[in-house]
């Protein structure tokens, strides 16, 4: 049975984590050896997470990878020799298969041998991530989570959690472990570090409930009030490594921005940026340098932002899935309905900066849907007329 799992990617091509991992720490440019020594794969980045190893390769411009849990890590060792490059040989003992009952994500050992895996760090590095493991391998993060599953999937039936009243004694015990977990987190900044995970989790949870049974306004609110908890896993320099921080990051920020991004109509300043992100990140704050470093790297073909430079220097994070032509279409929209608007009275009416209410009047004033009036009292745009005169 093959001990190599798909590894999936989000729209921006960074890799899916399930509920409850972080990453904990990368390398680039190693190779895997399976078994036969001389069945190697390509040089790609791997990623230690508190629950699985991901090889990540990108080609043409696209990422694959795979993922192999560490509950199926069996031993840990190093193969070094005076002419050979040094490796960590990880001992694999291939999954058990999963019957219907046992719908776990996280994959259980079975009884057959052990599978060699070799792990060949080209760039150096491997002293630091083969610490990192065994320490990841100590504190089996994934026995927690394949605990909870089990105690939500195959509890055994009784009376109390029968009909009405199992119900809301169910209801009632859910509300006091919220409590609960809600006072931990907020007694000290200690413990709120600790349990920020744990609540970006049960905020999911409780979208996910919010789904079925919420109406349209108040699924809207809800995801408005998600989009501002915060990132289960942040991306740092430790986690992502020196050498592909900025890549990673950009990623990250556009998975996290794009949502804020198509709220706010298709562009964002980079100040407001700045704030949603590390507002996101928490504790793990992002320099603004980094962030700029970052943006700047949204030029990737895979993500879906831009980074783009007004002719007045004002900086946006931009989507591609609006031009443009949308823009001054909305503006000449917004101005026929309301009258004549200054940049003011645009960011008060799309709740945006008014840096960026400017930066979009002035656009569908070049495409030649709007026009100026220049008084003392202003700068004010007018629906353009002149062409139908001619």
């Amino acid at each position: 049975m093959n001990i190599w799992q798909p590894l999936k990617f989000s729209s921006n091509s960074r890799p899916i984590l399930v509920d409850g991992e972080v990453e904990c720490l990368s390398n680039s440019n190693v190779t895997l050896d399976e078994g036969d020594k001389s069945k190697s794969t390509d040089e790609g980045s791997l990623i230690l997470t508190s629950y699985r190893l991901l090889h990540v390769i990108e080609q043409d411009g696209s990422r694959k990878g795979v993922a192999l849990f560490l509950s199926l890590v069996s031993n840990v060792g190093v193969k070094s020799g005076f002419f050979q490059q040094t490796k960590i040989v990880l001992g694999i003992i291939p999954p058990a298969p999963q019957g219907a009952s046992g719908q776990q994500a996280i994959p259980q050992p079975s009884s057959q041998a052990d599978v060699l895996v070799r792990l060949a760090f080209r760039s150096g590095g491997h002293d630091v991530f083969l610490k990192q493991l065994r320490n990841v391998l100590q504190s089996k993060s994934w026995e927690s989570r394949m605990s909870k599953s089990l105690l939500t999937t195959t509890g055994a039936f009784s009376t109390t959690s029968a009909g009405v009243g199992g119900i809301i004694r169910k209801a009632e015990q859910t509300e006091r472990e919220t409590e609960q977990a809600v006072s931990q987190s907020f007694t000290d900044l200690k413990a709120l570090m600790q349990k920020a995970k744990d609540m970006v989790v049960l905020a999911d949870r409780f979208r996910q409930t919010a789904e079925s049974t919420a109406t349209s306004s108040e699924k809207s609110e809800f995801g408005g009030l998600l989009l501002d908890i915060g990132v289960a896993s942040v991306v740092t320099r430790q986690s992502a490594g020196a050498a592909s921080y900025h890549q990673e990051l950009a990623r990250q920020l556009a998975d996290v921005l794009h949502p804020h991004v198509e709220k706010a109509g298709g562009m964002l300043t980079l100040r407001d940026a700045y704030c949603i992100i590390n507002r996101a990140r928490g504790t793990d704050l992002l320099s603004p340098d980094d962030l700029l470093k970052a943006c700047s790297l949204f030029e990737s073909p895979s993500l879906s932002l831009r980074l783009r430079r007004f002719d007045s220097g004002v900086l946006v994070v931009h989507s591609l899935n609006r031009t443009d032509e949308q823009v001054a279409q909305d503006m000449r929209r917004l101005v026929d309905s309301k009258g004549p608007l200054g940049a003011l009275d645009v960011a008060m009416q799309c709740s945006i900066a008014l840096a960026l209410a400017l930066e979009q009047l002035l656009t569908a004033e070049r495409l030649g849907l709007l026009c100026r009036d220049e008084t003392v009292e202003g700068l004010r745009f007018f629906p353009n007329a002149f062409p139908s005169f001619q």
